[in-house]
């Protein structure tokens, strides 16, 4: 079955949503869920397209940025699509993750995703990774301090 999912971000821009609703039409999607809601607000109606999925179907939206709001948030859509083995179509990118080149293409989307979210627990400072680059007084890094004998940690300060 062919799912739809069309938002929009205010009430006064319905004008976008019935352009979203007749492209979905176009390509024959049968049952569309549609919102008009922030992209930082929940979105009850991607959930309940989510959930509606079935092994086999296929979602479809007409733009990225109404389906998701970040590359980690998709990565997170998509990993609960290919759990149900549901497709992903989105119109204006021309990508269908059923096809090898739809799934090459998310696959590259969710690690970039992976690597932006370790790069921003680098630069937030995560436990630990601060310590090489912290000197002690004698200018050796801290993390080179931790030898097992009693002789170097005396050196080490």
């Amino acid at each position: 079955m062919k799912v739809g999912y069309a938002r929009v971000s205010t009430n006064d821009q319905t004008a976008g949503l019935e352009a979203q609703l007749v492209e979905l039409g176009k390509v024959g999607v049968e049952k569309v869920f549609s919102e008009q809601t922030s992209a930082v607000g929940h979105r009850k109606a991607l959930d309940d397209a989510l959930e509606f999925c079935r092994e086999g179907d296929t979602l479809i939206v007409s733009k990225l940025d109404r389906l998701a709001r970040s590359v980690s948030h998709l990565a997170r859509v998509v990993e609960t699509l290919q759990r149900k083995d549901v497709a992903l179509r989105i119109l204006n990118l021309n990508l269908d993750t059923a096809t090898p080149t739809g799934k090459l293409m998310i696959n590259l989307l969710a690690c970039i995703a992976h690597h932006a979210g370790a790069a921003e627990g680098r630069n937030r400072g995560s436990k630990g990774s601060g310590e090489i680059s912290r000197k002690s007084s004698n200018g050796q890094a801290k993390s080179r301090c931790r030898s097992k004998t009693p002789r170097r940690w005396a050196q080490c300060g």
